[in-house]
Parts: structure tokens; sequence; C-alpha cells
């Protein structure tokens, strides 16, 4: 094969893919969806699974004072997988640990205060919303904050590293995740 016939893929392409096979990945283990989406309040087990995440979210969890950020992580989400059911907040951290075992190492797990949805940032340049069923690039997500209310800033941490915030706007960070 000569340089020709090779495709050059981007970095922000390949993580637009990597980004989409983890929501793959959540479709696969939270079979049940979430419970605040209109597609999945039409679903026949709508009922059960609002039961099903009040009763999950109601575990209560041993200290993990003592375990990384990424233990953590997949600590929860085994214990969201088990239930297979979660909204954005079980379903980012379901997708950031999917993305961690594919070797990305630099996920900012975000939250948007106004409109209390949880979603990723995958290497810098990739939104990951699980929840959405989308991902896209951070450009993307920028035009979006131009004309839209809902999503003025975004706090977010950065994992396995520093916890300064990525999206330019943000007033602090989570401060619950950043603690190692």
């Amino acid at each position: 094969m000569n340089g020709r016939d090779r495709s050059v893929f981007s970095t922000v392409d390949i993580n637009i893919y990597l980004a989409n096979q983890a929501i793959s990945h959540v479709r696969k283990v939270l079979p049940h969806g979430s419970t605040n989406k209109k597609s999945d309040e039409t679903k026949e087990c709508y009922m059960e699974n609002v039961e099903r995440i009040g009763k999950m979210r109601g575990v209560e969890l041993p200290s993990m004072s003592h375990l990384s950020q990424i233990e953590r992580f997949k600590f929860l989400a085994k214990l969201y997988e088990s239930w297979g059911v979660g909204n954005c907040m079980e379903q980012s951290i379901v997708a950031l640990v999917f993305l961690n075992e594919m070797g990305i190492n630099s996920i900012d797990f975000c939250y948007i205060p106004e409109s209390g949805h949880y979603f990723l940032i995958v290497d810098g340049n990739v939104i990951c919303d699980p929840w959405d069923d989308n991902a896209y690039s951070v450009d993307h997500f920028k035009e979006r904050q131009k004309t839209s209310k809902d999503i003025q800033y975004a706090l977010c941490v950065q994992l396995f590293g520093n916890t300064t915030p990525f999206l330019e706007g943000i007033p602090q960070v989570l401060d619950s995740f950043a603690s190692k």
C-alpha cells in the first residue's frame, strides 16, 4: 500500500470514534437506559427503571477514600452495570471507565449546573455524552455555548492529572472527584 492509499485520521476523528465505542458500550451494559430521557420513557419497563435507579442510588457505599480516582469510578461503574440502568452521571462514569481501559488517560468529567447534566471531554478535544448518544468536537460544544442558555459553562475535573478546569469560564472544579 502506498502513501496515497492510506487514510489519515485526525486525533479528533479517532477520539470521536472511541467516544462512540464508549457510548455503544454504555448501551450494552446499561440496557434499561435512563429514567429522565424522553425516548426511554416509552419503554415498557419505564416505571420499573424508576424504581431500579432509586434502589441503586440508595445503596450504601463503603468508604472509598483510600481508592484512587479511577478505582472509585471502576467501583461505581460495576455497581451501575449490575443494575443495568443509569442517567447521565452513571452513563458518563461507565463510559469513562471504558475509555480509560481503551488507553485514554486524558478524560475530563464535566457537569453543567444549569441543566444538571454530566458528560466527558476526551483528550481535550471531543465531547462524549452517552446520555445524549452523541460524540462531537469541543469546538462544536463551544459554538453551542454561544446560543444556548443551558450550557453557558461547565464544571470539569481533569482525571489522572491536575484538576485545572478545561473549558474557559468555569468557575470551579468538582472537588468531590478531584480529591485523590
